[in-house]
């Protein structure tokens, strides 16, 4: 998943009404304007953030790659009448238009040195898409008010519909996103029982990605060994990267969350039991790249 930042003109109301963002194409002879070559690298399943009028309008979903098009309404009275690139795009329109005057200091911690899409002072750059830093985007997402879940589940979506499989491969793996299906009967069989709480009535337990789905290939999103059965406020932890596991069994957790796990019961200093070669593989990146070390 790549993060875009889309700085709307006048004609933003036409954009996000028309699901899509558009410019002209830029062909070699061209002069090499990165933010319309931006467009061209977006791929489906890319959040991008709508920015117009010193407000955060709305957060996109893209639908598609870059499209041969025409020129949308406003630029071929502006002289552009060539073919441009579209990218169709899914937009969840903010409850209230965002201001990021009251932020600025922190967003200014997210921008880069070069290409940032605002100045300093929270002005949007004369540049129409810009790459955002994953940090930056996941920090809007918890601040503008829209369900952030809804929208990367949407992007899960989209970036599976987009490609290029069977249909059946499509249904299985919308399902082993949210741990049902296929997967979640080989997660089960690998692993009956929650290894922190021995719980073992899977009614009451998430088949939960080891390697996170984002992170994953599609053979690792429907392998069973990429997944634990877990409690759900065992699962809470895990996925957050509160806790996780050592290959022999021992759980390791954040400092900071022991008196959660206190107060939920659940033991400190405890070994789960040894993990298979294949399950070990998927715990070492978790504990690389999701366990959060103090």
């Amino acid at each position: 998943m790549n993060f875009w930042w889309v700085n709307h003109s006048k004609s933003y109301k036409v954009e996000l009404g028309g699901g899509y963002i558009w410019c002209p194409q830029v062909h070699p002879g061209d002069v090499q304007r990165t933010p319309w070559l931006n467009v061209a690298a977006v791929r489906p399943g890319d959040l991008i953030i709508s920015y117009a009028k010193q407000h955060v309008r709305a957060v996109g979903i893209a639908l598609t790659s870059a499209l041969d098009s025409e020129p949308k309404p406003g630029y071929a009275e502006n002289g552009w009448s060539d073919l441009g690139w579209e990218v169709k795009v899914q937009w969840e329109m903010l409850p209230l238009p965002f201001s990021l005057k009251p932020y600025v200091e922190t967003i200014s911690g997210f921008l880069a040195l070069k290409n940032a899409p605002l100045q300093p002072n929270g002005k949007a750059q004369l540049a129409y898409l810009t790459s955002i830093s994953k940090e930056f985007c996941e920090w809007l997402l918890r601040n503008v008010g829209v369900n952030e879940a809804l929208v990367l589940n949407l992007a899960d979506d989209a970036e599976v519909n987009a490609q290029n499989i069977p249909a059946t491969e499509k249904i299985r793996l919308h399902q082993a996103r949210v741990g049902q299906g296929t997967y979640r009967r080989e997660v089960l069989r690998l692993e009956p029982r929650c290894r922190l709480t021995g719980v073992s009535d899977a009614n009451f337990l998430i088949a939960s990605h080891i390697k996170p789905w984002r992170s994953s290939s599609n053979a690792e999103r429907l392998d069973g060994h990429n997944g634990l059965m877990l409690a759900p406020h065992v699962d809470r932890l895990f996925d957050q990267g509160w806790i996780s596991f050592q290959d022999c069994g021992d759980l390791l957790f954040v400092p900071e969350v022991a008196a959660v796990i206190n107060a939920w019961g659940l033991p400190t200093r405890w070994n789960v039991g040894e993990f298979s070669s294949q399950t070990s593989g998927y715990l070492g990146f978790h504990r690389d790249q999701i366990f959060r070390r103090s």
